[in-house]
């Protein structure tokens, strides 16, 4: 057999392994709101990592409990049998509070895509949560809803990184595992956000790595 053939036929062997392998661990998807900014926002390529165990911290992509066929995305700050709480502003987990640090000064941001400018006034601060490193996107003014004391039966608590404008769990409640499709994993397209995200700084990174925000 001619060796040009042999290439071929060992290139073409070695793509259909790798699409293969990665049909069988990961699923791309786009964001669809902003309510994981800024860490994703809306129109970013995302790979969903669709194996593995999933853990607090991370981000989850899962179909919407409530209305079938919208997907939502959250990171998961409860699993079974955990305590959420949420009391004047603070997010607390079995009774110990997730202390959050402010990082840098209010963001101002505006869109002027539409036929009408709008602004945000937020603030961001970090937080580390299951070992993961977060940015959250806050309003200047008001904190996180109240949550009374809430136990995690059997599935997911996820709060949006959004927290200003975010759907998360506040909304529709915890999230069944049955209902998740996977781990939020890879941007590999990222698309400009609002005001400073920079989408240069985002493309081929890790979700759960720090994005920069380009101030």
């Amino acid at each position: 057999m001619d060796r040009y053939v042999k290439a071929a036929i060992w290139t073409a062997a070695v793509l259909a392994v790798a699409a293969a392998v990665g049909w069988f661990f990961f699923d791309p998807d786009v964001v669809m709101d902003q309510s994981m900014a800024p860490t994703m926002w809306a129109g970013d390529r995302i790979l969903v990592l669709k194996r593995g165990r999933v853990d607090r911290g991370d981000v989850v992509v899962c179909d919407h409990p409530e209305f079938p066929g919208q997907t939502i995305m959250g990171r998961v700050v409860g699993l079974p049998g955990d305590a959420i709480e949420i009391f004047r502003g603070q997010l607390s987990l079995n009774g110990n509070v997730v202390y959050e640090e402010s990082e840098g000064p209010f963001l101002y941001m505006d869109r002027t895509s539409s036929t009408e400018a709008f602004e945000f006034r937020l603030r961001l601060k970090t937080h580390i949560f299951g070992g993961t490193f977060a940015y959250l996107l806050y309003d200047e003014k008001a904190g996180l809803s109240d949550v009374p004391k809430t136990v995690v039966e059997s599935g997911y608590y996820l709060l949006a990184d959004n927290r200003a404008g975010g759907l998360d769990s506040r909304a529709y409640g915890e999230v069944h595992e049955s209902l998740c499709r996977g781990r939020a994993f890879f941007i590999y397209k990222a698309v400009k956000g609002l005001g400073d995200a920079d989408n240069r700084r985002r493309t081929f990174t890790f979700v759960n790595y720090p994005i920069h925000t380009g101030e």
